[in-house]
């Protein structure tokens, strides 16, 4: 995600980084703010430039706490505009639980999922909400040779998938897309978040 906060920032989008625990990029080890810390920066950024548009990308466990972020932004009713949740996962986060609904912060979210039981799948059909199965060859992911998108146990699809050119230039696309409607501030990571 780091690597994709860097691209979208090529193309002039503002982009800020944070590790799944809130942290910055470097610093995972540092005190951890968590989702709250997230939250805390897309306010400070929105009182500041409150007709910038948000788009929130999140791999792994970055995507629970994009969710949680995304719930904390419901109360102070801060759109989020975008949000892209790359085969994200719950597994192993203290009480932490796949999330069944999207917070109304949300207006649009895209789920990119590979097969691995450890990670969310599909999420609920909801009407602000596109599933995309990277094991499904019809979306072009799965290739011969390349990583097992469609397996129920492969950790290193679930890695891959960050780091796949082709499911970045998609999620580039999008978050372009987004900006070529209005002015837009990113923040992206792990738990990434791009402005």
């Amino acid at each position: 995600m780091y690597q994709l906060a860097d691209d979208l920032a090529r193309r002039g989008i503002a982009t800020e980084y944070f590790n799944w625990n809130g942290t910055r990029a470097g610093k995972i080890h540092e005190d951890a703010p968590l989702s709250a810390g997230i939250a805390e920066f897309v306010c400070d950024r929105h009182e500041q430039f409150p007709a910038e548009r948000l788009a929130i990308v999140a791999n792994s466990w970055g995507g629970h706490t994009a969710w949680e972020v995304c719930r904390t932004l419901a109360e102070p009713e801060i759109p989020i505009d975008l949000v892209v949740f790359l085969d994200p996962s719950s597994l192993g986060r203290a009480a932490a639980k796949r999330p069944t609904v999207l917070p109304e912060s949300i207006k649009m979210a895209r789920n990119y999922y590979t097969r691995n039981v450890f990670g969310w799948r599909e999420l609920p059909r909801m009407d602000r909400l596109i599933n995309v199965d990277l094991g499904d060859e019809v979306h072009g992911f799965q290739i011969p040779g390349g990583p097992k998108y469609n397996a129920a146990l492969d950790v290193h699809a679930h890695i891959a998938a960050e780091w796949d050119p082709r499911i970045h230039e998609e999620i580039t696309r999008h978050v372009v897309e987004l900006l070529n409607s209005s002015s837009i501030t990113v923040a992206g990571g792990e738990a990434a978040a791009a402005k």
